[in-house]
């Protein structure tokens, strides 16, 4: 199954600025991530075969999911 570049979602807007300034470093570098993969996934030529992954981060613990 071949996926359309122009059908993927874009980025979600930035987190809100977080009064703890872990959680802020940790939303900022969750954020950047997520652009690099992002930008990195569209450049590249694939086929079928992708890895796309979410990031998310909880009281300053970041966590990745990996779907492929």
């Amino acid at each position: 199954m071949a996926l359309n570049r122009k059908s993927n979602p874009p980025l979600p807007p930035p987190p809100s600025p977080s009064s703890d300034p872990d959680l802020a470093a940790s939303e900022a570098f969750v954020l950047n991530v997520r652009r690099l993969a992002l930008h990195r996934w569209r450049s590249e030529p694939h086929g079928d075969e992708w890895l796309m992954f979410e990031c998310m981060s909880r009281s300053a613990v970041t966590w990745c999911l990996f779907a492929s």
